[in-house]
């Protein structure tokens, strides 16, 4: 079972492995769960934004998504 997240482009799912990406520069974005430090995620064939991963989560409650992709 996936939780459904809200995305910027709408639902969102939350996963711990992806491949055939590759990542931006660290941004420090703020989201409407709080300050999260994130990489964009880019498909490595096309180069079409997928999402980003969260490399630090500032809030203490959003912890459990540092390491992961949206």
């Amino acid at each position: 079972m996936f939780l459904c997240y809200l995305g910027s482009s709408g639902k969102a799912y939350l996963f711990k492995d992806v491949r055939n990406i590759i990542v931006s520069q660290i941004e420090i974005k703020d989201m409407t769960t709080g300050k999260h430090i994130v990489r964009d995620v880019f498909c490595k064939l096309c180069k079409s934004r997928l999402g980003w991963t969260y490399e630090m989560a500032i809030p203490e409650k959003q912890r459990y998504k540092e390491g992961q992709y949206i």
